[in-house]
């Protein structure tokens, strides 16, 4: 089908127009993708701006590591996802008025043993620490089913990097509310 990538269909999600021009043709623009509802932002002209204002600061860290779930040695993987939290705290802390919260994330980039492509799964710290292979790989199981449609639970896996993601919260400005508009 035309609209469909990936299994998603146009049509059922809202467009966001922003931009100089965006909103001047957006219903133009739905119309002819069949999608019904049209968003248009306070100050369309600044979106991408006003998105940077209201981003967190973000750093990732990514290292390699080749390791088969089944012989994972989670005292390595834990030394590594700590030096990687230690360095992106490091990072942003300058950045960050007052005691504002930071937050950290992990995840791996897994593929199935023999598999060329590897998938990125988001996974909880509790996992690693409480040595839990079974529920790594049901998180990596979920992840390949969602990117490919399907998975393999009976099929060992390995793991070709850990991801570490620290995200410092920043302190958001507040915009007046604008009224929804039918058109």
């Amino acid at each position: 089908m035309l609209f469909r990538s990936r299994g998603l269909d146009a049509r059922d999600f809202s467009m966001v127009a922003y931009g100089g021009a965006g909103p001047l043709h957006a219903v133009a623009v739905a119309r002819e993708l069949s999608i019904a509802r049209v968003v248009i932002p306070f100050a369309p002209g600044y979106f991408s701006a006003i998105g940077m204002l209201m981003a967190d600061l973000r750093r990732d860290a990514v290292r390699t590591l080749f390791a088969r779930l089944a012989q994972l040695d989670f005292e390595h993987v834990d030394a590594v996802f700590s030096e990687m939290e230690t360095a992106a705290r490091a990072e942003i802390a300058p950045c960050l008025p007052g005691a504002t919260a930071m937050t950290v994330e992990v995840g791996a980039d897994m593929r199935y043993i023999g598999q060329e492509h590897a998938v990125s799964v988001d996974l909880q710290a509790e996992m690693f620490t409480r040595r839990d292979r079974q529920a790594i790989k049901r998180a990596f199981d979920a992840a390949h089913e969602s990117r490919y449609g399907y998975a393999s639970p009976d099929e060992g896996a390995e793991i070709v990097s850990l991801r570490c993601t620290v995200v410092g919260a920043m302190p958001k400005p507040q915009w007046p509310e604008a009224p929804a508009r039918e058109a």
